[in-house]
């Protein structure tokens, strides 16, 4: 697989849709009831002809803007406390906007924010310390030709821009954060990668650390010749922090997995598997314990130019890849990871459909011996999950974005997703 293709991967700019979950009529009054007090939208009875259940409902969130809004992150307190964060269009003003939405147990609504950028601002990724101490990372541009890292945080009444450093100027390349994890309020981690095109390596390493009082870069290896794109980051304890994404070295045009722990000191690289892999690019990385830590993402087989679903696992000592299922023979790229336990850990993301073109949501569910896929809604032309979160067993929430009805040229819309099995149950989904 070539590099420019890979980029794609890299910038997680996926168009998507949903589609509509069906019941059958003999629990619609049940689930009704139950979906009201959930905040969650009721299914309707033109939705039940096909018999399907789901555990999987479609929550309705906010879109700010008609042209294009978008989640890129969930994250949860409680039940009455989640927040989603992502972008959206402001038209007028010809500038992406950043984009906080929270549910208080009933409703999502948006939640005002700040922008540094007068052209564009995007977030990425979010990190709890608690209700009154959240970190959303993401990028913001104010030319059209450069993007600077930006910080916001929450203190329970507003959100703020915090100053965060650029691994280079932004008036000459671009800086990027993709993810972020928190251990304390006072140590709290934001990673991703800035540009250096003038120079042989294209994408360099950039991990920036938060000790309470300001945002600092750390050095971390740069892998790669070419590229070193860390993608996202867990952490277990402060003497345990680890990162995930992808290498690349000049003149091969593959991309290998990138897996960094932070002993309390430095940063260093950990050997990965990917054997029978030409490619391969770890986005999301949750952990169940310092023994027991998933990383998902895509990547190709040695010899094939078909993406596949990638899951990898590390046992305390090394890491290896675990198989995991495709759609149907097409496409499978994992954007998102959680974890409830060693026999409970769900993946997300979207898989491809060559003809007609359009995208499918995808969930995937680890039982302790096997990834399996999990019927998920999907209502429309595009559909694409790109993070999840658990509360429970039977509370999860995952988002992302779709474009609604039929052709390619619909305005992207939010996209939240609500796991609750005791509707399924009650309607005989096994």
């Amino acid at each position: 697989m070539v590099l420019h293709r890979r980029a794609v991967a890299i910038r997680v700019t996926l168009v998507m849709c949903i589609c509509i979950v069906v019941v059958v009529a003999s629990v619609l009054a049940h689930s009704v009831s139950a979906r009201s007090q959930q905040g969650l939208r009721p299914r309707s009875a033109s939705n039940q002809a096909s018999g399907v259940c789901t555990s999987w409902y479609v929550s309705p969130g906010q879109n700010p803007s008609p042209q294009d809004s978008r989640f890129a992150d969930v994250a949860a307190i409680s039940s009455s406390d989640i927040w989603a964060v992502g972008s959206y269009y402001m038209a007028g003003v010809t500038a992406y906007q950043t984009l906080f939405e929270h549910f208080n147990g009933a409703t999502w609504s948006v939640v005002p924010s700040s922008n540094a950028g007068s052209v564009d601002n995007h977030l990425q990724k979010l990190a709890v310390v608690s209700s009154t101490d959240i970190w959303a990372v993401g990028s913001s541009q104010s030319t059209r030709a450069n993007y600077s890292t930006l910080i916001e945080h929450w203190d329970g009444t507003q959100w703020s821009i915090v100053p965060s450093p650029n691994g280079i100027d932004p008036s000459v390349e671009n800086n990027y954060l993709t993810g972020v994890a928190a251990v304390a309020a006072d140590d709290v981690w934001a990673v991703g990668y800035y540009e250096s095109v003038a120079t042989s390596t294209l994408y360099s390493p950039l991990i920036e650390h938060w000790d309470g009082t300001s945002w600092t870069i750390v050095d971390s290896p740069a892998v790669g010749s070419l590229v070193t794109v860390p993608t996202a980051v867990t952490a277990i304890a402060a003497n345990d922090v680890w990162v995930v994404g992808h290498y690349a070295n000049a003149g091969s045009e593959v991309t290998a997995p990138l897996f960094e722990n932070w002993n309390g000191t430095s940063w260093t690289v950990v050997p990965a598997a990917n054997t029978g892999w030409e490619d391969s690019e770890p986005q999301a990385v949750t952990a169940v314990s310092a023994s027991d830590i998933w990383a998902v993402g895509h990547g190709g087989l040695t010899g094939s130019f078909s993406d596949q679903s990638l899951a990898e696992h590390w046992n305390g000592t090394a890491w290896s890849v675990v198989p995991s299922p495709n759609v149907n023979s097409s496409p499978a790229f994992l954007l998102g990871v959680t974890s409830l336990g060693s026999n409970d850990v769900w993946a997300v993301g979207y898989y491809g459909v060559p003809s007609p073109i359009y995208r499918e949501p995808v969930i995937m569910r680890w039982n302790g011996s096997a990834w399996t896929i999990v019927t998920s809604p999907n209502l429309g032309t595009y559909s694409n999950l790109l993070s999840i979160i658990a509360l429970s067993p039977t509370s999860l929430w995952t988002v992302g974005w779709i474009l609604a009805g039929t052709g390619q040229n619909q305005p992207p819309q939010v996209l939240i997703e609500h796991y609750n099995p005791r509707i399924a149950i009650a309607c005989g989904a096994p």
